[in-house]
C-alpha cells in the first residue's frame, strides 16, 4: 500500500501563480510512489467571489483526470489591500483545513508551502498533535516581509511570529528554500540548519522550445544575438538597491 503524503497550499489551480506551479512539480515527481492529496483553497481569486459551484461549501472533493486528487477547504474571500480581511481570510483557511485533518486519515507526512505563514501553523499544531511529520518550503520570509509590505511596527507581534518561524523550523523534518538568499538570511537570524534543501524555481525548457509564437521569425533573424528576459515580481519586501546590481 502506498504512503500518503498531503500537498498543504493555500493558492492552487486554477490560478496559476509560484505556488500552484511549484505544488504541480511535487503532485508530478511522487504521484507514482505515493497516495497524493492537494489540500488548497476554494477558488475566487481574481473577482474574489466564489462560484456557485463552491458556494456554502465548507470542504469539497475533486478528482482531476490526469493524477491528483484535491480537497478544497473554505476561507473568507477578499481583496488583498484591506489588511484586517486579509488576516482573516489566513485565519479561515487555517482553521477550516486544521478542522478537516482532525477527522480524516492521519497521512504519513506533509509537504506545506508558505508563505502565508498561518497554513504553516496549522501543519505545525498536527505534528504536536497527531505526530505527523512535515517537510517545509519557505518562498518568502515571514514575519519580515509582513513587516515590509504592511508596515508592523508593533514589537510584541513581531516577537510572537518570529518565535513561530523559529518553531517551525526546528519541528520540521526538512525544509525546502527557493533562493540562497534566503538560506542565507534564516542561518544569520536564527542558526545553521543541516536539513535545509535548495530547490530553485525552474523553467521547462522543452515546453519553452516547443511554443509557437507570432515572433518565431524574428527569433530565427536574431538567433546568433544573445538574448536576456528579466521577469520580476517585485514589492517592498525586496531590497530593489541590492536586486538592480544582478539586472
Amino acid at each position: 500500500m502506498k504512503k500518503i503524503i498531503h500537498i498543504y497550499t493555500q493558492y492552487y489551480y486554477p490560478v496559476a501563480n509560484a505556488a500552484s506551479n511549484r505544488v504541480e512539480k511535487y503532485v508530478k515527481a511522487l504521484k507514482d510512489d505515493y497516495d497524493i492529496k492537494v489540500i488548497t483553497w476554494i477558488p475566487n481569486y481574481p473577482i474574489w467571489i466564489k462560484s456557485s459551484e463552491y458556494k456554502w461549501k465548507i470542504f469539497k472533493k475533486e478528482v482531476w483526470v490526469l493524477w491528483e486528487k484535491i480537497i478544497r477547504v473554505y476561507e473568507f474571500a477578499t481583496k488583498n489591500e484591506w489588511l484586517l480581511g486579509r488576516i482573516i481570510n489566513f485565519l479561515s483557511f487555517m482553521f477550516s483545513s486544521f478542522l478537516y485533518w482532525l477527522f480524516t486519515k492521519k497521512p504519513d507526512k506533509i509537504i506545506v508551502t508558505s508563505p502565508p505563514l498561518f497554513t504553516a501553523i496549522s501543519v505545525l499544531l498536527l505534528h504536536k498533535i497527531k505526530r505527523i511529520p512535515y517537510v517545509l518550503e519557505i518562498r518568502d520570509l515571514w514575519p519580515d516581509s509582513v513587516v515590509a509590505l504592511w508596515f508592523i511596527k508593533n514589537s510584541l507581534i513581531y516577537k510572537l511570529f518570529s518565535w513561530i518561524e523559529k518553531s517551525l523550523y526546528k519541528n520540521a523534518e526538512s525544509i525546502i528554500w527557493v533562493t540562497k538568499w534566503i538560506c542565507r538570511t534564516i542561518e544569520n537570524k536564527w542558526f545553521n540548519l543541516d536539513k535545509i534543501n535548495l530547490q530553485y524555481n525552474i523553467s521547462e525548457e522543452v515546453k519553452l522550445s516547443d511554443l509557437e509564437n507570432p515572433y518565431s521569425e524574428f527569433f530565427d533573424k536574431i538567433k546568433w544575438r544573445k538574448i536576456s528576459l528579466f521577469a520580476w515580481n517585485m514589492n517592498e519586501a525586496y531590497d530593489f538597491d541590492i536586486s538592480s546590481e544582478y539586472i
